[in-house]
C-alpha cells in the first residue's frame, strides 16, 4: 500500500504538469475552379450503352439517374459558367426495371442476382431478369410495372436533349437511317424512342 501513494501522488503530479494544446480547427477553404478558355454552358454526350446509363442488362430510369454524362453533368454545373444540373436533359424512361428482351415484348426486367433453388449455398445465386415466374416480391412483376416505358416513344422535347446514348448501337448503325425503322436488320428499339 506505501508503494501504491508514491506512484499515485507521480502519476497525479505528472498529469497536473501537462498541458493540453488546444488546436481549433479551421474550415476547408471553397474550392476555386479555374475553365480558363473552355465553355461548359452546354454539354452533349453521344455514344452507347455506357452513355445511356444501361445497367443490369436493361434501360432503367435508375440506371439512366446514374449514367457518367449524368455524373459529369453535375460535375460541371459547380462550375463558374457551367449550366446548371437541370440543364442537362437526356431521353428518361421512367421505367423502374427496364426491359431485358426488348425483341420480346418488354415482358422481363433488368437483372438481379436470384437464387432459384433456395438452397443459398454461394454456387445458387446468378443473374436472373425480373419477372421469371419463381421470383418473389418486389421482382415478381405482379406489381403495376410497365416494363415497356424503357422502349415507348420518348415525349420529351427531343430538340433539348443533351444524352445520345443508345444501348447496343455500332457505329454503321449511327449512319443508317432506317435504324430507327422496324422493318429493317439494323433496327435498334431504344433509338427508335427518341430518333
Amino acid at each position: 500500500m506505501k508503494k501504491l501513494i508514491p506512484i499515485s501522488l507521480f502519476t497525479v503530479a505528472l498529469l497536473l504538469g501537462c498541458q493540453q494544446d488546444i488546436v481549433e480547427l479551421q474550415p476547408e477553404p471553397e474550392p476555386v475552379y479555374n475553365t480558363g478558355t473552355a465553355n461548359f454552358s452546354k454539354f452533349i454526350s453521344i455514344g452507347n450503352s455506357l452513355t445511356a446509363g444501361y445497367q443490369a442488362g436493361a434501360l432503367f430510369q435508375d440506371g439512366q439517374n446514374h449514367s457518367y454524362p449524368k455524373i459529369m453533368s453535375e460535375q460541371f454545373a459547380m462550375l463558374p459558367g457551367g449550366a446548371t444540373n437541370d440543364a442537362f436533359d437526356q431521353p428518361d424512361t421512367e421505367s423502374t426495371y427496364g426491359c431485358y428482351n426488348p425483341t420480346g415484348g418488354c415482358t422481363l426486367g433488368r437483372l438481379v442476382l436470384y437464387d432459384a433453388d433456395g438452397a443459398g449455398t454461394a454456387a445458387s445465386p446468378a443473374p436472373a431478369p425480373v419477372g421469371i415466374a419463381s421470383m418473389q416480391p418486389p421482382f415478381d412483376m405482379n406489381n403495376p410495372v410497365n416494363n415497356a416505358l424503357a422502349v415507348q416513344a420518348y415525349t420529351g422535347d427531343k430538340t433539348k436533349l443533351n444524352n445520345f446514348g443508345v444501348p447496343g448501337i455500332i457505329l454503321a448503325q449511327a449512319l443508317t437511317p432506317l435504324t430507327g425503322g422496324p422493318l429493317n436488320a439494323a433496327f435498334n428499339p431504344y433509338y427508335a424512342r427518341f430518333a
